[in-house]
């Protein structure tokens, strides 16, 4: 038919009432009857708590401003928690750089383990008595290079040369 008219249940011809827009989410909604005029949010959980943020914000704006005591109680409050948040990251970054704790006897076994498996997996062998050789060797490898740090590049270099290199 034509738009703006609509049928009632009656069957009479009549002009439909254009619903309003919610201003949060912009559903149309049926207001209220008793507060149609003045209704301009649905009753979304979502849109109720945004119009609840709009009067709390609304009531705080005019109380800063019409109240110094307010305002100055506000300010002295923002500046201890940005104190408090400057101390805390402080104090967060000193233990990050500070001494680390010893590591407990489970993750050194477990790390000990892990590196076991990994020179296992490189030998390609599960013969214990050929991994611990290995290992024994990459331990006397890394005690050298960690040794005399002035003469590492030539370590290195004499190291690389004499490892026995796997016969495939």
């Amino acid at each position: 038919m034509f738009p703006g008219l609509c049928i009632n249940q009656k069957g009479i011809l009549n002009m439909a009432k254009k619903l309003p827009r919610c201003d949060a989410c912009g559903r149309v909604f049926r207001p209220d009857r008793y507060n149609k005029h003045d209704q301009i949010y649905c009753l979304f959980p979502e849109c109720v708590l945004a119009r609840k943020r709009k009067r709390q914000r609304k009531s705080y704006n005019r109380r800063y401003r019409g109240d110094p005591e307010f305002r100055q109680s506000e300010r002295d409050r923002a500046a201890d928690a940005a104190r408090r948040r400057r101390s805390a990251a402080k104090t967060a970054c000193s233990v990050r750089d500070g001494p680390s704790a010893e590591p407990s006897a489970a993750a050194v076994s477990e790390l000990c383990d892990l590196f076991t498996g990994f020179v296992s997996h490189l030998s390609q062998s599960d013969d214990p008595s050929v991994v611990r050789d290995l290992m024994s060797g990459y331990a006397d490898r890394g005690r050298r290079l960690a040794a005399e740090p002035e003469k590492r590049f030539q370590q290195v270099q004499e190291t690389f040369f004499n490892v026995p290199r796997h016969p495939f």
